[in-house]
């Protein structure tokens, strides 16, 4: 954990939270929503039995967990353990972009290979990402259940970028301070009251509303409670909001841009067959309009639910990675975007010195895949996968 949460309700004892606990009560939270969904539409008769324990009870579920593409190995072993906390057992995690191209291939058969753009603007970042879709072309594909063979399609990750902190908000966030400089350029707002938690919260939650208003609207009429108690009334139009905030904007679209120039995409030899906008944030026009700058709107597919495709996508990840469920064959590909050192240790060795380190430093600009391969015998060593964050290793797995 890195950070902690405190909470103090009617006078009683401060209670300290890290950030791992409170996401274990979100897991918890949603294992809990989703057995009362189950309930109410009468899915499962076997949890309605008087004779069973309440599905809020039942202890250890299987769970894909979809994560950000720029979560380090340190961040993502604190999300596992959050899942662990509420008794969930972690079979895999999976980019949120790929989970997104998993549920897009699900509907379709590429005759042609194929290119194709994920754009997943969610409330804490921007990520794009590169994907190709290759037809089956006579390969094959046993089942695990020891079927016959199926034809595969395969879904490859050509690359990732990305920005963790240009996202919806950010938007909120730049909304607030623009509606704060005209509570102060009308004289309704000193600059000692800036400070006020109580104020600056409502304001947030008023400004998230009107921004989710404007994506439809042009403009949208803005209440605030100063901290005098006194309400104030603002007019915020689309175009002032994009204007005021024209910078987060642009930092939306540039991993779109960046992830086109490193594959060199967009050209006669590579060209780019559709985007797919994912998460919430893609809804804005504003950031359409900044986008399509970059790739043209007769390219952009709506079809694939923004918000949905996730989470689709990785309950057919968790579906073929369990045995009791037989789905469609995709072959998938993934790459993992930061630097990691493979090394390789004597059995007998417990930790450093290492006989063999190499390090694997992605490269972005490149439109071809290095895979390294260790080839030893399995009887005299043990290879590990370790990544270095902060000049401290960490095992990779």
């Amino acid at each position: 954990p890195h950070r902690t949460c405190h909470v103090q309700r009617g006078g009683r004892q401060d209670l300290a939270f890290t950030d791992t606990e409170l996401a274990s009560m979100l897991f918890r939270y949603v294992q809990r929503r989703a057995y009362a969904a189950i309930r109410a539409t009468g899915v499962s008769s076997r949890e309605q039995s008087t004779t069973t324990p309440a599905p809020e009870d039942v202890l250890g579920t299987d769970a894909v967990l979809t994560v950000p593409i720029w979560f380090r190995q340190s961040q993502r072993a604190a999300l596992v353990h959050a899942a662990q906390l509420a008794n969930w057992n972690v079979r895999g995690l999976v980019s949120t972009p790929l989970a997104g191209a998993i549920r897009f291939a699900l509907d379709r058969e590429v005759e042609q290979p194929q290119t194709v753009l994920f754009v997943d603007i969610g409330a804490q970042g921007t990520t794009a990402a590169l994907i190709r879709f290759t037809p089956a072309n006579g390969s094959a594909f046993r089942s695990q259940t020891g079927g016959g063979l199926a034809p595969i399609q395969e879904v490859e990750v050509l690359g990732y970028r990305w920005h963790p902190e240009a996202g919806g908000a950010a938007l909120d966030e730049c909304l607030v301070e623009d509606v704060l400089s005209r509570l102060r350029a009308q004289s309704l707002l000193a600059p000692s009251m800036d400070n006020d938690e109580r104020f600056r919260l409502r304001l947030s939650r008023e400004v998230h509303r009107v921004r989710e208003i404007l994506s439809a609207n042009q403009e949208a009429l803005l209440t605030v409670e100063l901290p005098t108690g006194e309400e104030h009334h603002l007019l915020v139009t689309r175009a002032a909001f994009q204007h005021a905030c024209r910078n987060v904007f642009e930092r939306i679209a540039a991993p779109v841009q960046q992830v086109l120039a490193d594959h060199r995409v967009g050209t006669d030899q590579q060209p780019l067959h559709a985007l797919i906008p994912l998460g919430g944030g893609s809804r804005a026009p504003a950031i359409a309009e900044e986008i399509q700058r970059l790739v043209p709107g007769h390219l952009w597919r709506k079809t694939v639910n923004a918000e949905e495709a996730a989470v689709m996508g990785a309950a057919f990840y968790a579906a073929a990675l369990s045995p009791f469920f037989r789905v469609r064959p995709l072959v998938l590909s993934d790459v993992y975007p930061r630097p990691c050192k493979v090394c390789v240790a004597n059995a007998s060795s417990k930790g450093p010195p290492y006989d063999r380190c190499v390090i694997v430093t992605p490269r972005m600009n490149s439109n071809t895949n290095h895979i390294l391969q260790v080839r030893m015998p399995v009887t005299r060593f043990d290879t590990e996968l370790y990544w270095f964050e902060a000049g401290n290793a960490a095992n990779f797995w």
